[in-house]
């Protein structure tokens, strides 16, 4: 069958449902990253989901006392002055909440992400579209063997022969043909030759979830770790944990500064964070291409 200008999909529908998948993975990586770590003890002036959606996106964040208050609060900043001390870190800073409005303070503390002071928000974006490439190739790919050819006839019985093939994808024993109709004439396949490759793409993609979660420092017990060496195992839990302190570093000296000043605030990964997420997630979305 030609594919001519008149078809029955939009190019747009495809643009949107791939930009759904991408979503989805990327989505899936902030909620995860934003439950990390479990606080324990924040004023109520700290919000605890924009103190770690700050540092998820900008690589740190600063909690400070507005000038002439007795309250602190955590916000992103800018520099104040522009002037380091020896080490590098800001000697003033002026707050920024979140409509933009810039508050002064001279009591403050600078936290970082993790030890490169580098945003995660960008790297996870990355692996979201990474995730989503292997998904729909893998999809594309399955629907291949549903339909691993292309038949060609003329316009005239284009319809006849749709007609046909709908009969046949019903698994309906019996389909007519017009008399009129010799089928090996009338009718050309064109083989696609596109071997299954599923399983293979499924094992990459749950390699690639595991590589994304490894940046966030989550470990990933998946069925194909399992299978690893124990020397290979060990490596893997140490390197997440590694990445994890690297994390958690900058967050425990946050609380640190904040104890001096007669706070009791404290902060760790969640215990069971590890067990619950090393399976790579389902989209369910609708897939357009079908």
């Amino acid at each position: 069958m030609g594919l001519g200008k008149h078809h029955n999909y939009n190019d747009a529908d495809f643009g949107v449902h791939n930009q759904q998948v991408v979503s989805f993975y990327y989505e899936r990586l902030v909620d995860l990253a934003l439950a990390q770590f479990e606080w324990e003890g924040l004023p109520d002036t700290v919000d605890r989901r924009y103190l770690e959606k700050t540092l998820l996106g900008n690589g740190s964040v600063a909690m400070y006392r507005p000038t002439d208050t007795d309250f602190y609060v955590a916000t992103s900043w800018v520099h104040d002055s522009g002037v380091f001390d020896m080490y590098g870190y800001p000697t003033g800073i002026r707050g920024v909440d979140y409509n933009g409005r810039q508050i002064e303070t001279d009591d403050f503390v600078i936290v970082y992400d993790n030890q490169s002071r580098s945003p995660l928000l960008s790297k996870m974006r990355m692996y979201a579209r990474l995730l989503a490439q292997v998904h729909l190739t893998s999809r594309q790919n399955m629907t291949r063997q549903n339909t691993p050819y292309i038949v060609t006839s003329s316009k005239q019985e284009k319809l006849s022969v749709a007609n046909i093939f709908r009969r046949i994808f019903t698994f309906d024993p019996v389909v007519e043909v017009k008399e009129t109709m010799n089928l090996e004439d009338r009718i050309q396949k064109v083989d696609l030759d596109v071997p299954f490759k599923g399983g293979e793409l499924m094992d990459y993609r749950q390699r690639l979830w595991d590589d994304a979660l490894s940046i966030l420092g989550i470990a990933s017990e998946t069925s194909k770790k399992e299978r690893l060496l124990n020397s290979e195992v060990s490596l893997n839990r140490e390197e997440d944990t590694v990445t994890r302190t690297s994390r958690i570093i900058g967050r425990q000296e946050l609380c640190d500064w904040a104890n001096e000043r007669g706070m009791n605030i404290s902060v760790n990964t969640r215990v069971d964070y590890t067990a619950d997420h090393g399976a790579v997630p389902e989209p369910d979305v609708t897939d357009s291409e079908e």
